[in-house]
């Protein structure tokens, strides 16, 4: 049995979590005496206005995950099924979201992003590789309300593989501005034959923030939560985005 069924949106087409057998789920600050000048020393001058110093960037990781093991089967994707039985035949097109609000994560100015980290249950295909895309946004309001300005998107290949997390370099960093949403979106393909899966990678350990997903042949035309397409799926789909901020 590969997956099960929990809500058919037609006759053929159903959310499925796949259920291919797999392995379990894998200080304080000090003061720094010469930050500032001795006043009783003439010659003393303030390290912080010496023109041309500038910080160092800092590196950050925007992670809503408790933990970053994998679970399978658990995660849910629009699928084609012969029947309301719950084995899929192959995934349909899906979106998959994480919204980081940039002052959650302590980032308090602009965020450059340079690497994604995806979890992925399942990609299996006949030809041993697929495509998936890789979207940022910024979004406008909270998250899944307002419109979503795209800044960056890329093609990856994810080769056949099973219960990982997946590195993906950006092909270009990806400057966010200060004080935003930046929007993760990954796109699983739209498979048409049988044997043919995308489903990437979830846990239940716990999340700070929703998971969300989107499939319009299932009838899910805007992003939502896991929650809201079956009450019992606890889905936290284990998507981080690493970089740098001032």
């Amino acid at each position: 049995m590969r997956g099960r069924a929990l809500a058919a949106a037609a006759a053929a087409l159903a959310f499925v979590a796949c259920a291919k057998a797999g392995d379990p789920p894998v200080g304080d600050d000090v003061d720094d005496p010469d930050a500032s000048g001795n006043p009783d020393d003439p010659d003393a001058r303030d390290i912080d206005a010496e023109p041309g110093i500038d910080a160092m960037p800092v590196a950050v990781t925007l992670s809503q995950n408790t933990a970053l093991t994998i679970t399978s089967p658990n995660t849910l994707a629009c699928a084609s099924s012969d029947s309301v039985a719950p084995d899929p035949d192959f995934t349909l097109e899906n979106h998959f979201y994480r919204a980081f609000r940039l002052m959650d994560h302590g980032v308090v100015g602009q965020f450059t992003a340079s690497r994604i980290d995806l979890g992925i249950e399942q990609a299996e295909t006949v030809a041993g590789s697929q495509t998936i895309q890789v979207k940022l946004h910024t979004a406008a309001g909270m998250f899944p309300g307002g419109a979503l300005t795209q800044l960056h998107t890329q093609n990856v290949v994810v080769a056949d593989t099973a219960v990982t997390v997946m590195p993906i370099t950006l092909s270009a960093p990806v400057v966010v501005p200060a004080s935003s949403t930046l929007v993760l979106e990954i796109v699983g393909p739209a498979h048409a034959t049988a044997n043919n899966f995308f489903f990437p990678g979830s846990n239940s350990a716990g999340e700070s923030r929703d998971s969300y997903l989107s499939a319009t042949d299932c009838g899910v035309n805007n992003p939502v939560t896991y929650s809201s397409v079956d009450g019992t799926a606890v889905v936290h789909l284990v998507m981080t985005i690493s970089g740098t901020a001032p």
